[in-house]
């Protein structure tokens, strides 16, 4: 969950959609310690990273979904 991850987290680090998955993006957190987690949510630099990050996950959670309906229709 990507929310979860920045509230939780120091960095959050993407991969590709496997099977041979890499690293494609890490970002630092930097919004203040200790975070309340339902506080830390309508900080704006909380949007504004979860939109970067969200911005170059999207097309790998819409790969990831693509290879998994071929593997379940090739069965």
């Amino acid at each position: 969950d990507l929310e979860e991850a920045i509230a939780l987290a120091d960095r959050v680090v993407i991969m590709s959609a496997g099977p041979a998955s890499r690293i494609i993006g890490e970002w630092k957190v930097g919004l203040p310690r200790p975070r309340d987690i339902a506080e830390i949510r309508l900080d704006p630099a909380f949007h504004a990273l979860h939109r970067e990050i969200w911005s170059k996950l999207r097309d790998e959670v819409a790969k990831g979904y693509a290879q998994t309906e071929g593997v379940e229709g090739s069965a």
